[in-house]
């Protein structure tokens, strides 16, 4: 949600956390915060993805892994249209960060799943070491595709 700039200062996080300076990472969360969820606000949406869903998983409880604030991240779910369909939102804070597999074994333990009943949907090489550390099935995005759409302006392919 804070596309390009999120990794150095997810990094610059976690080394005051690290270093146990409280006001610091306190300060720069909030900050963090703020941009995503205001990026979440008006954030474009995949519509391509939501299709893909809609065949391949209507079914299926879903649930969101993500580097991002848990409330940035309910307010995309929302502005795409997923806020019902998904079951677990664990954001930065509520497990370790990817690449470790904490958080979708967390996710397995809630979904009552084995890896191999669960699929890691992602857009990164971190999200595939996260899925491959856990040993669930990875899918690219990309391999589903992307057609983006602001919602309230029209469809735009990317």
């Amino acid at each position: 949600m804070v596309p390009g700039a999120a990794p150095g200062v997810l990094a610059i996080l976690e080394a005051a956390r690290r270093l146990g300076d409280a006001f610091v990472a306190r300060e720069l969360e909030w900050t963090l915060a703020a941009a995503e969820l205001a990026g979440a606000g008006r954030c474009d949406v995949n519509e391509a993805l939501l299709a893909w869903l809609e065949r391949e998983a209507a079914a299926a409880e879903l649930s969101v892994l993500s580097l991002n604030s848990p409330v940035a991240v309910d307010r995309a779910l929302a502005r795409a249209g997923l806020a019902r369909r998904v079951a677990w939102v664990l954001g930065r804070g509520d497990v370790r960060p990817k690449p470790d597999p904490q958080g979708l074994e967390l996710l397995l333990a809630r979904h009552g799943a084995m890896p191999d009943e669960m699929l890691f949907v992602g857009d990164s090489a971190t999200d595939e070491v996260c899925a491959a550390a856990a040993g669930v099935p990875f899918l690219h995005v990309s391999e589903i595709g992307t057609r983006w759409h602001r919602p309230g302006l029209g469809a735009a392919a990317a």
